[in-house]
């Protein structure tokens, strides 16, 4: 408990490891040293072989190589050709490393390719956030959920991740976004997307607090009108219990009248079964939900208690803000259109989607053992498009 709280936030994980290593030799040299047992020459040659393999180590281990420890080698699935290099020179071959700090929650970093220029931000070695595959999705995972909604004015976001979410939502005329990230290091991090979050820190009616989520909405008597929840993939530790169904229980809570919650699914490294679970639960707590997508390896989930009254005026007008048209044009949400055709799977159609079977609950975390089976497979979630999305006349494009 002392290592996780105190040791690894203020000396990192190498120093902590060191800091117990030191303290056990210490401990073992001090035992030898009492015990009577031992002769005296046997433990002055104890203690000083003991003292030159310590300085030994210091000499050839000055410090980890951050760069190598913040890859994602755990999701490899074959071994690349490596042209003759080792595995670690060739995964780190063409990146840079930006930022790299623990805390007590995870060890965060953020590296740009060189040949592309693009950054991302990993979490315990995982690509959460970046500057160009999940661009669109965190865009959009912010002005969907305030451009369907009626009248949003409080929003609070789970995860501060790049700050781009944060930002997108920030282009709408808000009252307040209040952010919850549990990492410390995390909100460093963004720091480094300043370009593409336009400091959003700066913004007067941003707040931040550093708090688990769950806890700061089983505690908070704030009401807000939209919430998003944009955890990581449901595979990696600790984060399934984002989905269950305890979690948008209190979610309903805090939601004000009319209000929308929204949840950002990640449909690659998963099976379709997991899917469903993910939605099923979703749709035990919110009975009106329809289903976005961004690309076929990305979608967001919009719930609500009450029924949701899309105007298509309405929504042109939003669009037409020039803040928003700005964010939205640079995803290439062009036009009304183009919104609309991110609509994948209607509410009507949603029960064929999420089949049946059992739900994720916090006594029954299935998706614990069920997501990360399929990592390895390298399948994606399949729906298909044309059943919902052409065919459908539930779809915003054919009403």
């Amino acid at each position: 408990m002392v290592t996780g709280l105190l040791f690894i936030p203020r000396f990192g994980f190498k120093s902590s490891m060191e800091i117990g290593t030191l303290l056990d030799i210490l401990a073992g040299a001090a035992l030898l040293v009492l015990d009577p047992r031992f002769a005296r020459w046997a433990k002055a040659a104890s203690s000083a072989v003991t003292a030159g393999l310590v300085v030994l180590y210091f000499a050839l281990y000055p410090q980890l190589d951050a760069l190598a420890l913040t890859y994602q080698i755990f999701r490899l699935r074959t071994v690349p050709d490596m042209g003759g290099q080792s595995l670690m020179d060739n995964l780190k071959k063409g990146r840079v490393l930006l930022f790299f700090e623990e805390d007590g929650t995870a060890t965060v970093s953020v590296d740009q390719t060189l040949e592309t220029g693009t950054r991302a931000l990993r979490v315990n070695g995982k690509v959460d956030a970046s500057t160009a595959g999940d661009l669109n999705t965190q865009k959009l995972v912010g002005h969907f959920p305030l451009l369907f909604h009626a009248a949003p004015r409080k929003v609070m976001l789970v995860g501060m991740g790049s700050g781009i979410t944060a930002y997108s939502a920030l282009r709408h005329p808000l009252e307040r976004l209040t952010c919850v990230e549990i990492s410390p290091a995390v909100v460093n991090a963004s720091r480094l997307f300043t370009e593409q979050n336009g400091d959003v820190a700066s913004d007067g009616r941003f707040k931040l607090i550093i708090e688990d989520a769950r806890t700061f909405l089983e505690t908070t008597r704030e009401r807000y009108d939209v919430i998003i929840s944009e955890p990581s993939n449901p595979w990696f530790a600790g984060v399934a219990n984002l989905y269950t169904r305890e979690l948008f229980e209190t979610a309903r809570a805090r939601l004000a009248p009319g209000g929308v919650m929204t949840q950002w699914v990640q449909a690659y490294e998963m099976s379709d079964e997991t899917f469903s679970t993910i939605l099923r639960t979703f749709m035990t707590v919110f009975p009106h939900v329809f289903l976005m997508e961004v690309s076929r390896v990305d979608t967001i989930l919009l719930g609500s208690v009450e029924p949701f009254k899309v105007d298509f005026k309405t929504l042109e007008r939003r669009m037409a803000d020039p803040k928003v048209e700005r964010d939205l044009r640079s995803v290439g949400v062009r036009s009304l259109m183009v919104l609309l055709g991110h609509h994948f799977v209607a509410e009507e159609d949603l029960d064929k989607v999420a089949g049946f079977g059992p739900i994720h609950t916090d006594d029954r975390p299935i998706l614990e053992y069920q997501a990360p089976v399929h990592v390895f497979a390298n399948r994606s979630v399949q729906i298909p498009d044309a059943e919902y999305r052409v065919e459908s006349e539930h779809h915003f494009l054919n009403r």
